[in-house]
């Protein structure tokens, strides 16, 4: 609670200082330890190395270098993404429930093999909520299908007209699809009884 206390007392910018000065001393204390453990022939060899000029074939080498890492990123991006279809999912765990009730049956300390088979479901319940999701967008497409049809081109196509027809706010598409079945067939029977 103190230290949380000192940091909400902080400003931004008191903050970043304090985090500069500990990155500083860091720093320095890691030269330090580096100076005692290299001689300094060492270090004047890589101040050189760093100081001169490349030449074209060190140039040559780098951008090569830099090539090969570009070509293997690339390949790396070109790759197919992998994919899971539903019915491959769902074989997957029909087969793993097939296998836990066998475990379950077969093993003869209950206990053991209750604990085993919950806790493969909860790693597994990502892929069973996964498999839910795909199930209910894939019934509701079908919905959308029946639902997004106009009714009026439903009429027609069974040859009937009524001036109820024309008005819209008997056949919103957004209505039930029992509710749109109903107003047709109260339709129809109010043609056929004139």
């Amino acid at each position: 609670l103190a230290r949380q206390a000192c940091f909400d007392e902080l400003e931004s910018e008191d903050t970043e200082d304090v985090l500069v000065s500990h990155t500083e001393e860091l720093t320095n204390k890691d030269l330090q330890q580096l100076t005692e453990y290299m001689e300094s022939a060492d270090v004047e060899e890589l101040l050189k190395s760093h100081c001169e000029d490349l030449s074209t074939e060190g140039l040559q080498k780098l951008v090569a270098a830099g090539e090969i890492e570009d070509a293997e990123d690339e390949e790396v991006q070109d790759a197919k993404p992998r994919e899971l279809p539903t019915s491959v999912l769902s074989s997957i765990l029909r087969e793993v429930d097939k296998q836990l009730q066998i475990l379950e049956d077969n093993d003869y300390n209950a206990e053991r093999s209750r604990i085993a088979v919950r806790g493969v479901k909860y790693f597994l319940a990502p892929y069973e909520q996964l498999l839910c999701e795909r199930r209910k967008t894939a019934k509701q497409q079908t919905l959308d299908v029946f639902i997004s049809q106009p009714p009026r081109s439903r009429l027609k196509t069974l040859n009937h007209s009524h001036p109820l027809l024309e008005l819209d706010v008997f056949f919103v598409p957004t209505m039930q699809p029992k509710l749109h079945l109903m107003m047709m067939i109260l339709m129809m029977t109010m043609t056929t009884v004139k």
